[in-house]
């Protein structure tokens, strides 16, 4: 079979449709389990029932389509030979959906990391110097009983200070740092997700918090998600571009 691209001629060996068939029976497989569908039920219909709570689907829905009807450009012949062998371009973005859907890469290992916290009786001003000295713009902030109070961020710092000169307040740095968490309570700038989140997760986090105009600043890891618990990463607003490297975004 030879196909044309890029004003080249190039020769695609019948392994490509042998791999892109592979890969799209693991996904309609998958999706089919997913939706718990009877076997007549088409793959399209399969894409349309679970885009509702995957997000995976949900951003490959359109190639998924087309994965279809190239599908049935394959299988649906008349011919010994297949009338259409996708190109390797084509091949690998099967490839990657279907690892994708059966495997997402999880938000741990690769984000897993000792956060740095400061308590809600400490000085406003030794946060101001650990932001400045390393390159922190949001530390999450606990009481000392270990209960979670805030996400202190330099937004936070800035609007204090703003007050501050405002109000001819003195020493602003010499406030507790519970003394300024109101700028921040309004703002439910942060969210906490468990250890088992994939990284489609963290980005439709983010995603749908734009849409809803939310100013968020992170993403913070536990076990179970709860914030009650053990703090084991944080994903920053900084750190989506890596996660698109990663995702091949």
């Amino acid at each position: 079979m030879v196909l044309w691209g890029g004003g080249c001629k190039k020769v695609y060996s019948i392994e490509n449709a042998e791999r892109f068939l592979s890969a799209f029976n693991r996904i309609e497989n998958f999706l089919r389990k997913e939706t718990d569908s009877k076997p007549g039920v088409s793959f399209v219909e399969l894409v349309n029932r679970a885009v509702k709570f995957n997000n995976v689907v949900e951003k490959y829905k359109d190639d998924l389509k087309e994965f279809a009807q190239l599908r049935n450009a394959i299988v649906h012949q008349t011919t010994e030979q297949p009338i259409a062998v996708p190109i390797d371009e084509v091949v690998q973005s099967i490839e990657r959906v279907a690892q994708y859907l059966l495997s997402p890469p999880k938000v741990i290992p690769a984000f897993q990391r000792k956060v740095f916290i400061m308590y809600d009786d400490e000085y406003v001003k030794d946060a101001m110097i650990n932001m400045y000295k390393k390159g922190y713009s949001q530390i999450p902030i606990y009481k000392r009983d270990g209960e979670f109070a805030f996400l202190l961020t330099t937004y936070t710092i800035t609007m204090w200070l703003g007050e501050c000169m405002d109000k001819n307040i003195s020493n602003p740095g010499d406030y507790l740092i519970r003394d300024i968490a109101c700028y921040e309570n309004k703002c439910h700038n942060y969210r906490f997700i468990g250890w088992q989140a994939t990284m489609f997760d963290v980005l439709d986090i983010f995603y749908h918090a734009q849409r809803k105009g939310t100013r968020l600043e992170a993403v913070l890891i536990t076990h179970s998600g709860d914030a009650q618990d053990r703090l084991m990463g944080i994903i920053t607003v900084w750190d989506l571009p890596q996660i698109n490297e990663i995702l091949n975004l």
